[in-house]
């Protein structure tokens, strides 16, 4: 996966609370925070959500964790795998890329603080974060990967 142009991205951390972040990610440039915040209301909630922010801030492309029953759990909340389906269904055709939860730990609260994206309430905003965080890693973006790498103090 890499990006072929300039991005703006929609980033969810989905559940009955969806945590979401919109980012721009330019070639030439770090990823750039635009808007974030928490929705509530699981499937409908995020309905209302999508409906605001794509007009809004006409995201190019949408990133959300995946739902993994990995049996940690007897009775395990579906709901983020319910906006998992809701999220594909209206962003049809293009594709949703999804990332295991694992993938947040690329990007811990201090991190975050570094970088200015440790905002306050519940987190699952500051979850969205760590997850455009990640993709930009994963994709291999060079400048955001420098801005983190320069930030962080590793004494």
């Amino acid at each position: 996966m890499s990006l072929a142009s300039d991005e703006r991205l929609f980033v969810l951390d989905p559940g009955e609370t969806t945590g979401w972040a919109v980012f721009d990610m330019f070639w030439d440039r770090p990823l750039e925070h635009l808007a974030h915040g928490m929705q509530t209301g699981g499937i409908y909630g995020v309905v209302d959500l999508v409906k605001e922010v794509v007009p809004r801030w006409l995201p190019t492309r949408v990133i959300a964790e995946e739902f993994v029953d990995d049996g940690r759990t007897e009775h395990p909340n579906v709901e983020p795998l319910r906006v998992e389906g809701v999220l594909a269904a209206m962003w049809h055709p293009r594709p949703v890329f999804l990332q295991r939860n694992n993938y947040k730990r690329h990007a811990p609260d201090t991190m975050l603080e570094h970088l200015g994206f440790k905002w306050p309430g519940k987190g699952h905003d500051r979850d969205a974060a760590r997850h455009a965080i990640a993709h930009a890693f994963t994709i291999g973006h060079p400048p955001t990967i420098q801005w983190v790498m320069d930030r962080l103090d590793y004494e």
